[in-house]
């Protein structure tokens, strides 16, 4: 496990604890936040300045259960489903993030 404090290491670190707090905010119920959304963005800015590299589907299908849950028109039982997989999309993310600020594999 080696870390160098390099900016693009920082700045995924901020990734990494944006992500925290967005799973914070889902967990507590919040479903109609921006901070998911918030999330995407900067990941896709991130990704797309940097040489990191990030699954295109984990990427899309969190971005896009994000978006059904801060447009919430389902049941609470599919609202419930897609708010697993969005927490889950999360925390691969930030693992993988982490991962590759920490030079784990993943």
């Amino acid at each position: 496990m080696s870390f160098e404090a390099t900016p693009t290491g920082i700045v995924e670190l901020l990734l990494v604890s944006l992500g925290a707090a967005v799973i914070f905010v889902l967990a507590r119920g919040k479903l109609d936040s921006n901070l998911p959304l918030f999330f995407y963005a900067g990941l896709a800015i991130f990704v797309q300045f940097t040489e990191r590299s990030l699954d295109s589907y984990l990427f899309g299908g969190g971005l896009a259960s994000a978006l059904v849950l801060r447009f919430e028109f389902m049941n609470g039982l599919l609202t419930r489903w897609v708010l697993w997989l969005e927490l889950i999309a999360l925390a691969f993310i930030s693992a993988h993030l982490a991962g590759d600020v920490f030079g784990l594999p993943l």
